[in-house]
């Protein structure tokens, strides 16, 4: 399989009972695969870590708290957390059926 493109991804995660948002950077968009999966190995390159017990995985930041939960499910782990959209970005324009005069707009 083959991305067609990288960016940046926000989730919504829930650790410990609370709502935090998480940056994911470099993420390759893949739409023909079945699931969104993490690396672990870019957490630790990033000096981020992975605790792996009894069918949980807590993964911590690089300043050591717990930056995502999961639980085991079937072969992958599963993570309490889904991708916030955000949305594209836009112009927005006024237009009038009459111009303005130099007071009206001022």
């Amino acid at each position: 399989m083959t991305g067609c493109g990288v960016g940046t991804v926000t989730l919504l995660a829930t650790v410990n009972g609370k709502s935090s948002r998480v940056l994911l950077k470099d993420v390759v968009h893949m739409p023909s695969a079945l699931n969104c999966l993490l690396s672990i190995r870019k957490f630790d390159d990033a000096g981020g870590s992975a605790q792996f017990k009894s069918k949980n995985v807590n993964i911590f930041g690089a300043d050591g708290k717990i930056v995502l939960q999961g639980q085991a499910h079937n072969r992958i782990y599963r993570l309490n957390a889904r991708a916030i959209e955000t949305p594209a970005e836009r112009a927005n324009f006024a237009h009038h059926k009459r111009a303005l005069t130099w007071d009206e707009w001022h």
